[in-house]
């Protein structure tokens, strides 16, 4: 873990069910190799690095800990397939003609004639969303001839790297505890803003892909973008968008001094009833906007109108 950040509380510290936000910020570094058209993986080349965590209420921490995890592919077998679906979107997108056979159709492209560009024999347009899906209704005999006339021989090298992914989600920990934890996963926790900003993590994350016809890289300015490739898989009967299934999530876990429930959740409920939590700007202190808040039946406000946190707990 490079920073660990715990912020200040304000006027929108309470969370409705009394557990915490986390905020972190990640980069990874996932490297495979594609060799005879079977994917071989290392789990020594799945890496990530924590660059920030914010946590929200601020408390005294004595310690955490980081851990990436794959949490609903924690069986060796269900993550490698999982890797088969994203090296499969990867074989179509840089050999068109294999792409074309897959899809069904007879391919007119000799492989000597292959060049690394999008495939585009096999992709089905969705016209309600700008998605590209990847799919076949081969049999496994058929798939795996035309697999050997593509890629018998071939080694292919893939590196896919994630850098300023921004993650946020409210973990179900008791303020009073003062062990919060949470598993951020990347299916429910990325967002689009950051700081009050607004983000798109897609746009940080490519693909660089080395092979025998030559190097390719997808992007989220790439044809097809990397934000839109879904791939097809028949075991979960699900369409994935592959590239964010194969990264990992991070578990989370801090230990810290007990609080009394009512320092930090039953007042900050009272707050709560007339404020909304302004998750754009609640990690940005310099940029978050002051909120005044009427008094409710008796409370009193100091000075300057304001009722936050630290208000509060000096009146009770």
């Amino acid at each position: 873990m490079i920073k660990l950040f715990e912020q200040s509380s304000s006027d929108e510290a309470n969370i409705k069910d009394g557990g915490f936000i986390f905020q972190a910020i990640l980069n990874y570094d996932l490297k495979w190799s594609i060799v005879d058209g079977h994917v071989n993986i290392d789990q020594n080349n799945i890496n990530g690095y924590l660059n920030q965590v914010d946590i929200f209420p601020d408390m005294k921490f004595i310690e955490g800990h980081a851990t990436l995890a794959y949490v609903t592919l924690s069986e060796v077998n269900l993550l490698k397939r999982k890797f088969d679906l994203a090296s499969e979107a990867i074989k179509r997108i840089i050999n068109p003609a294999y792409a074309q056979e897959m899809a069904g159709e007879i391919s007119t492209v000799p492989p000597s004639q292959d060049t690394p560009q999008p495939a585009t024999g096999d992709i089905s347009q969705s016209e309600q969303v700008n998605e590209v899906v990847y799919t076949t209704k081969l049999t496994s005999a058929q798939i795996k001839e035309i697999n050997d006339k593509y890629f018998n021989g071939s080694i292919i090298n893939i590196r896919l790297m994630a850098n300023d992914i921004v993650l946020r989600e409210v973990s179900t920990s008791g303020i009073d505890s003062g062990n919060p934890s949470i598993t951020l996963k990347l299916s429910t926790g990325m967002v689009d803003t950051l700081d009050g900003k607004a983000i798109n993590s897609w746009n940080n994350i490519k693909v660089n892909i080395d092979g025998p016809t030559g190097s390719f890289i997808i992007t989220n300015e790439s044809n097809p973008k990397i934000s839109e490739i879904l791939v097809y898989d028949s075991v979960d009967n699900t369409n994935e968008l592959i590239f964010r299934t194969i990264l990992p999530s991070v578990s989370l876990d801090f230990r810290g001094d007990k609080v009394s429930i009512d320092k930090y959740s039953n007042r900050s409920t009272e707050v709560s009833v007339r404020s909304t939590i302004d998750f754009d700007n609640l990690f940005n202190i310099e940029e978050a906007p002051k909120q005044v808040d009427e008094p409710i039946e008796g409370e009193d406000l100091d000075s300057t109108g304001s009722n936050d946190l630290d208000t509060l707990n000096r009146n009770k």
